[in-house]
């Protein structure tokens, strides 16, 4: 039987060593842009996702939903939330009850509102053709849920009447899909805790900050309740037939400074850990920005994986910073900068000797729970002749 990718990958996470170092991109966002564009390459013009994958022979990255690849109007309609639903890497809905929600969406402007006994709650997000065509598949937040103080009573009802519904036929679906192209991996939480899903989605950062210091008791019950809510979406995700669950995404050295992160993001990571491991499920985090003075505290949450992990010269860290001090305890996926996929930022001299200084190091260290990507995402103008490049030469590592 061949080796295959869903066993490299399967191999890698689990700490045993692949018979060669898998790639696996994220190449969703490229394809989509350049398929509105049309500017596909010519060889790939009629071909769908899961061809191009195969015939470039890497495995697929299955760790962030293809947001646009949506069944149905409710898959969208709660963006505002920070709740997207898709049919690749989701495993539940959300639906609110008890309260009257109307929407209205006129050229990828979408205004949806919440009538609920404490007041009225309304959240515009934007997500045009102009938008998708550049390769962007979550929409921009023009109007936040909660707008003040006055709002959290009104929030904390539509929460708590939030129904968290499996939708495990669904991912069940999409693992069909995949097959032996990569492992299953289910989005557990975009925003691992209470304060974050606050700070990212349901406030803007300045005022989520600012309640922090100026409404302490009045935000500390409104994060109680959608603590409830969160537990309620990870043991969901827990139950699914996904090896891998996502839990918190975009962390950043500015955003969610070691202070914050160890107060108010690691304690929720450390419960999802105990959560996931106890179904058997291994617990990933999409940390794909800078990690300066993250990376100690990353240890402590007990994650087994960071998905989509940055290097210079986007972030700070180099390889053997992360490596340094995340050692072989999690698994690194990424550590490839997306500005080395495009010619205009990186000339190929620059690429050449960027490819080979990484898997050279990789190499010396044992290449064990390394998987390769691009970090965050395969950008929309990327030289496809690169990825072809980067698969052909880790296929020649041989991890030990």
């Amino acid at each position: 039987m061949n080796y295959t990718h869903k066993q490299a990958l399967t191999d890698t996470i689990n700490g045993r060593a692949a018979q060669y170092l898998p790639f696996a991109p994220r190449l969703d966002i490229w394809y989509r842009a350049n398929k509105l564009r049309g500017t596909l390459p010519p060889e790939y013009k009629n071909h769908g996702l899961l061809d191009i994958i195969d015939d470039l022979d890497v495995g697929y990255n299955t760790m962030i939903p293809d947001y646009l690849d949506m069944a149905e109007q409710d898959d969208y309609i709660n963006r505002g939330t920070g709740f997207y639903f898709s049919n690749t890497s989701n495993c539940y809905k959300v639906k609110f009850h008890n309260v009257g929600i109307s929407h209205q969406e006129t050229g990828g402007n979408l205004r949806v509102k919440y009538k609920t006994p404490f007041g009225e709650l309304e959240t515009h997000t934007i997500h045009d053709d102009e938008m998708k065509c550049q390769g962007i598949t979550i929409c921009s937040k023009k109007d936040f849920l909660i707008k003040s103080n006055a709002d959290f009573p009104a929030a904390e009802f539509l929460l708590e009447n939030a129904e968290v519904i499996p939708q495990y036929s669904r991912l069940e679906a999409f693992a069909q899909r995949v097959g032996n192209r990569g492992i299953t991996t289910a989005i557990g939480l975009m925003r691992e805790s209470p304060a974050r899903l606050l700070q990212m989605e349901l406030m803007s950062y300045e005022q989520m900050t600012y309640d922090l210091l100026d409404y302490p008791e009045e935000m500390q019950r409104l994060m109680g309740v959608i603590g409830i809510f969160l537990d309620k979406c990870m043991a969901v995700a827990a139950g699914s037939c996904a090896q891998v669950i996502t839990a918190g995404a975009h962390f950043d050295k500015m955003l969610s400074p070691p202070p914050f992160f160890r107060e108010y993001m690691l304690p929720w990571l450390q419960k999802h850990q105990q959560i996931l491991h106890r179904y058997g499920k291994l617990m990933a985090c999409h940390t794909d920005s800078d990690n300066e003075g993250l990376l100690p505290i990353y240890l402590e949450s007990g994650m087994d994986i960071a998905d989509s992990v940055c290097t210079k010269p986007l972030t700070g860290q180099s390889y053997e910073d992360i490596r340094g001090v995340l050692k072989q305890s999690i698994t690194l996926y990424g550590l490839i900068p997306s500005i080395a996929t495009l010619p205009d930022s990186m000339g190929e001299y620059e690429f050449e000797r960027f490819l080979d200084e990484l898997l050279t190091k990789i190499q010396q260290d044992g290449a064990r729970r390394i998987i390769l990507a691009i970090a965050d995402t395969t950008p929309p103008g990327a030289d496809i002749n690169r990825i072809r490049k980067i698969a052909k030469l880790s296929r020649q590592i041989k991890p030990r």
